[in-house]
């Protein structure tokens, strides 16, 4: 029983009944009486009230929780934590919960939400819900704040000063002041229409996700404790990194860049840079890289001998004629560029050649086909000559590589005569034993269950 003073101080006294009047919402009701051990229909006392100071009737991602309303809350007074993600709620009123400290309210059909009553709020999470407006200028102190995935065109944390994490990605923001912000540690921010970001003033920045965003520029001069920086699917023509010798990972990919220097950044574990404008690629330094996508560039050579952590290596669609892999003994799964196929025409019309590496070694060559035909090629002078009485349009073959992982590296190559242009694509499925067979698409088979042609051992076999 609550004793409440009006105004003119006359007692007046209101009796809380866990009943469909205070707490319309069953689900909601049946977690009420389980939490205060209170039956459905009786008296909640403000003893009973008072000791509830954490609710937590979150569904799942795969279980919806099914609470479409949570009115009665704001009898709970003593309430600090609440978390109610994944249900069906569409207004959520805490006005009167002033004591509340962590509101989890993620994953609902939130089209508003009033904070400004919630002083002692220090973490609020309300990503993937409706919101097209936030002010959390009276929660300073707020340590975290996630608001992905909503339709917020503008976010103003200037009051915010004690944020640590900060996740608004998946918005509309055309802009982000985090000057403010000096304590951020993480920042997430992708999926939004930046157009810039000012990060001069987040020295203690670890973790920076800003990409798929519209940014032409971005300095990370001051950021030297980064160790994730993913700024992808963007417009820079520039990035400097040399300061941020703390990074292990490294996306840059999907932009316009035409240089790309790594040098000091010897503690990169997984490095993509690819869909740039890059000629050039030193890897020399990173000599703990796992993990490299530098496919669709410009580039004319690569060296990653020095690179023997590698694990993957994407490198397709460059000006790549020659690749040593003998030094990357734990490389699993290789994706690698193009060799030309070209007629021979000082042969005659049915001599064929593919430019090949000067180091190409033929006694490394088995299962040679030519259009679905085995042929024996021969090499001479840089070239790999082969015979067809009709014209080539694919021709394929394994590659001893040196590797213990990637012992047969498969090239496919889609012959334009004409041309002379590359055209093909080199790939390699690996982390397989001699018995490991792989059909004619370079999928690992483990066993095959129907009939046809697979290659086992750089061999080709038939299964009936």
């Amino acid at each position: 029983m609550f004793i409440l003073l009006t105004s003119i101080g006359q007692a007046l006294t209101q009796t809380i009944t866990l009943t469909e009047a205070y707490f319309p919402d069953a689900n909601f009701r049946a977690y009420i009486s389980e939490v205060t051990g209170v039956a459905e229909g009786e008296t909640l006392s403000e003893e009973k009230l008072k000791s509830v100071t954490c609710i937590n009737v979150s569904g799942s991602p795969s279980a919806n929780g099914g609470i479409t309303s949570l009115k009665g809350v704001e009898h709970l007074i003593a309430l600090k934590t609440l978390h109610c993600e994944y249900n069906q709620l569409t207004s959520l009123d805490v006005s009167r919960n002033t004591t509340l400290a962590e509101l989890w309210c993620n994953n609902n059909q939130l089209t508003s939400l009033d904070m400004s009553r919630n002083t002692a709020l220090t973490c609020l999470c309300c990503g993937d819900n409706q919101l097209t407006s936030l002010d959390v200028s009276h929660n300073t102190a707020l340590t975290l704040l996630s608001c992905n995935n909503n339709q917020l065109s503008s976010l103003d944390v200037s009051k915010n000063t004690e944020l640590h994490p900060l996740s608004c990605a998946g918005n509309k923001l055309t802009s982000l002041d985090v000057s403010h912000n000096t304590a951020l540690t993480e920042l997430h921010c992708f999926n939004n229409q930046l157009t810039s970001l000012d990060l001069s003033k987040n020295t203690d920045l670890t973790v920076l996700d800003c990409y798929n965003n519209q940014l032409m520029s971005l300095d990370v001069s001051q950021n030297t404790m980064l160790r994730w920086l993913y700024c992808n699917s963007n417009k820079l023509t520039n990035l400097d990194v040399s300061r941020n010798t703390a990074l292990t990972e490294f996306f840059c990919h999907t932009n316009q860049l035409a240089s790309l220097d790594v040098s000091n950044n010897t503690a990169l574990v997984w490095l993509e840079c690819h869909t740039n404008q890059l000629t050039i690629l030193d890897v020399s330094k990173n000599t703990a890289l796992k993990w490299l996508w530098c496919n669709n560039n410009q580039l004319t050579s690569l060296d990653v001998s020095r690179n023997t952590a590698l694990t993957r290596l994407e490198c397709n669609s460059n000006q790549l004629m020659s690749l040593d892999l003998s030094k990357c003994k734990s490389l699993y799964t290789f994706v690698g560029d193009q060799y030309k196929c070209v007629v021979a025409s000082s042969m005659g019309s049915n001599q064929y050649s593919i430019d090949v590496p000067a180091d190409f070694n033929l006694s490394k060559v088995s299962s040679f086909i030519v259009n679905s035909v085995s042929v024996t090629p021969t090499l001479s002078n840089g070239k790999l000559l082969f015979t067809s009485s009709f014209v080539p349009t694919s021709v394929s073959y394994f590659y001893n590589t040196d590797n213990r992982k990637t012992r047969n590296m498969e090239v496919t190559i889609t012959i334009t005569v004409e041309s002379g242009m590359p055209t093909s694509l080199h790939t390699v499925e690996a982390d397989g034993d001699d018995d490991t067979y792989y059909n004619l698409s370079g999928q690992r088979v483990n066993k095959p269950s129907r009939s046809g042609i697979y290659i086992q051992r750089g061999k080709k076999v038939v299964v009936k």
